[in-house]
């Protein structure tokens, strides 16, 4: 879905260097200066108000009622609803009425038993009258409570019997537009304020409207279901409108059934689906196609199915003036075409596009037929199109078995809309794109938020919607980093395959990885652990002392250190690390380090002077707090004293430290306030004679006057240096 406005355990130290990793599939050195691209946060999600509701914990495991869900076959008659005319305010603006909500429907469910014996079942069924059930063609005594339907069987069902229950219900559940739950109805010439794009022009419904919108547990609210992720079923829609009124569906439309008062729509899907994917809408549809050919099979084309209203239809402006579809649909097919390319082929029998406004959220991915916000179609917003589309594949084909695993749909789909950048523009805005999620991620709270996984349900598209989403499309961005895109898409697609059409959690996502991947750089249990049952992220502290050890050579010797806090943050994240030497000719070395313990050390061998070492944030969900490196050009001496450059420096820029050293010994260099307190450490350890060039960030630096101090057994130098903003 779219949003609004988803240990080291051992004592032994040990460094697995491999120099240039992945190299011929990963660039070697980004450069983010000047980057413009813009962040997209299109992805979907819940109603700003879920954050004032109290906490919802998801159980330790998922609720599973003693039955299958085969088949929902939903007959609904949304005639008199759709058929009324607007009530029209003193404003001379459409209102919605108790009147316009009150709707009748028939849902036939078929089930397995998968337990032994029962003798009643429940269904979830929140705000709905029920009128009668029954159960294989015989009427049976229910009660509701709350949100639940209980139905009491005539005789105890046994273990693989198949049940037919036909639930006859009312919807008349009138409250606030705002704060609808699952069926939203919405009367032609309904004001919905001004639209802040240009021309900054009045919103208006241009038709009546009615929809459904279920993710995470509101199919309740418009039809009695097992409201569960893990239990998928075949779905077919019958809904009566009145003539001229079109019916947007999941699957393929089997008929449509035209008297002169009224039109009956029949949709039938092909694949199984949970109840949150389910989808309706109906209005006074502009419908149009395009169609993809199967990259597996051209002659196979699949449709590509729009429901949009007629102004959005013949809208020809490209400047945000207009909500134009044409426009903003053009790349689908492409789209379509990368997912298919990339993961495997489109899995479904269709797909579908319809337009919806107001609509609280971004994009919505019904299987085989994505909503997305009208909005959309002012912005061009594909990137929205890429998230909500990538889902038929991470979220729809696969579906999370419980709220707990909603990372896997968010994540996934958030990580597939830089797969579109890298389809569209190359590697580079791959990773440019993903710099972005996880800037992101840290502007609003890093380490301060909690796991990822077994969020309160209602966070999980609001407060805590960066979790699910940018964190973790990480977790998908450095299982491909760290594993290279062979191993790592061959194992995806693996997932894809073995659960297609059905529901997973993180050890069976884990599980397929481990089966196809042996030996891989950090075991997959202590890669997912680390990354969705803790929270935050490695915080490096980096200092690297270079030697010049003969004509064209150097010796790096790095220490690397994580400081992240350890309550309840991992002490140690097991975790590749790219460290990049760069010299002044655009030489470059990558080195990769393995780090399992909280305080690393390893050399590397130059053929250059390295004018910057860095570690590579490209690759790794991390933050560095402090770099500092040194190097020792000359074992000839002529002078102790330190300087700095430049002099002054700009806050956040790279300073300079040259300090000569005329005998071996230990070495210590800070950086001091004005009033003597120490604020950073630069380097503390022994150096032989030589000339040596320290560098530190100043990023944690505030403007003003700094000293920098150098201590041995036999002098002390200080120099002043000026930090501007």
């Amino acid at each position: 879905m779219g949003q609004f406005y988803k240990l080291a355990a051992g004592l032994t130290l040990f460094l697995l260097i491999i120099s240039g990793l992945n190299s011929q599939e990963l660039p070697s050195v980004i450069s983010l200066d000047g980057w413009k691209h813009p962040e997209t946060k299109m992805n979907c999600g819940r109603m700003e108000s879920l954050k004032n509701q109290i906490d919802k914990p998801l159980a330790n495991e998922t609720y599973y009622r003693p039955y299958d869900v085969l088949k929902y076959d939903i007959d609904f008659d949304w005639y008199n609803m759709m058929n009324r005319p607007s009530t029209i305010d003193s404003n001379g603006f459409g209102v919605a009425v108790s009147q316009d909500v009150v709707w009748t429907g028939i849902n036939t469910i078929t089930l397995r038993i998968d337990t032994a014996q029962t003798g009643s079942i429940e269904f979830d069924a929140a705000a709905l009258k029920i009128n009668s059930v029954k159960v294989n063609s015989q009427t049976s005594t229910f009660t509701t409570n709350s949100n639940i339907l209980k139905v009491q069987l005539n005789s105890s069902a046994k273990l693989n019997d198949t049940l037919v229950v036909e639930i006859h219900f009312e919807h008349n559940r009138f409250i606030n537009s705002q704060t609808y739950k699952g069926f939203f109805l919405y009367p032609k010439r309904q004001y919905f304020g001004v639209i802040p794009v240009p021309p900054y022009d009045s919103a208006f419904v241009e038709e009546r409207l009615a929809y459904t919108m279920s993710e995470p547990e509101e199919a309740r609210y418009w039809m009695p279901c097992n409201d569960s992720p893990h239990d998928k079923a075949f779905v077919t829609a019958r809904v009566k409108v009145p003539a001229g009124f079109s019916v947007a569906s999941n699957g393929l439309l089997q008929n449509i059934d035209k008297n002169s008062a009224d039109w009956t729509y029949l949709w039938k899907s092909t694949y199984q689906m949970p109840t949150y994917l389910i989808h309706i809408a109906s209005s006074k549809f502009k419908e149009y196609s395009d169609f993809y050919p199967r990259v597996t099979n051209p002659l196979d084309t699949v449709e590509i199915k729009y429901f949009i209203w007629q102004k959005d239809y013949d809208a020809t402006a490209q400047d945000q003036s207009q909500y134009n579809a044409k426009w903003t649909f053009e790349k689908n097919v492409e789209l379509m075409k990368a997912y298919s390319t990339r993961y495997m082929e489109y899995p479904f029998e269709k797909y579908g596009l319809d337009a919806l406004f107001p609509f609280y959220y971004g994009g919505m991915e019904h299987q085989t037929i994505t909503s997305i916000n009208r909005v959309w179609l002012r912005n061009h917003e594909i990137g929205g199109l890429a998230h909500e589309l990538s889902h038929q594949w991470l979220g729809d084909l696969v579906t999370c078995s419980s709220w707990k695993d909603i990372w896997m749909n968010e994540g996934g789909a958030t990580w597939s809309e830089a797969i579109w950048q890298e389809w569209q523009w190359g590697k580079d805005t791959y990773f440019y794109d993903m710099v972005d999620k996880r800037n992101y991620y840290l502007e609003r709270g890093g380490s301060t938020l909690p796991p990822i996984y077994g969020l309160p349900i209602n966070t999980i598209f609001a407060g805590n919607a960066v979790l699910v989403y940018q964190k973790a499309s990480w977790v998908y961005h450095m299982l491909r980093t760290m594993l290279g895109d062979e191993q790592y898409f061959k194992s995806l697609r693996a997932y894809m395959t073995k659960f297609s059409y059905k529901s997973a959690n993180k050890d069976e996502f884990r599980q397929v990885f481990e089966d196809e991947i042996k030996n891989p750089a950090v075991a997959f249990k202590t890669y997912f652990d680390q990354w969705l049952l803790k929270p935050g992220h490695p915080v490096f502290d980096m200092s690297v002392s270079t030697s010049n050890i003969g004509v064209n050579a150097y010796k790096a010797s790095l220490t690397l250190k994580q400081t992240q806090p350890s309550d309840n943050i991992s002490d140690v994240f097991q975790v590749p690390v790219r460290v990049l030497f760069k010299g002044s000719d655009n030489q470059i070395k990558i080195d990769t380090l393995l780090q399992t313990t909280r305080e690393q050390n390893f050399t590397s061998d130059l053929t250059f002077y390295p004018e910057q070492v860095e570690i590579d944030t490209t690759h790794i969900l991390c933050e560095v707090r402090s770099l500092t490196t040194s190097v020792q050009e000359s074992k000839i001496v002529s002078s102790t004293e330190i300087s700095v450059y430049p002099n002054p420096v700009i806050t956040g820029n790279i300073a300079g430290i040259e300090l000569g050293i005329q005998s071996f010994d230990t070495e210590y260099i800070g950086v001091y306030n004005n009033l003597g307190e120490k604020v950073m450490d630069v380097f503390a350890g022994s150096l032989e004679p030589g000339m040596y060039k320290f560098t530190f960030s100043t990023e944690a630096l505030s403007s003003g006057v700094y000293y920098i101090r150098s201590n041995n057994s036999r002098s002390h130098q200080m120099a002043k240096i000026v930090i501007v903003d």
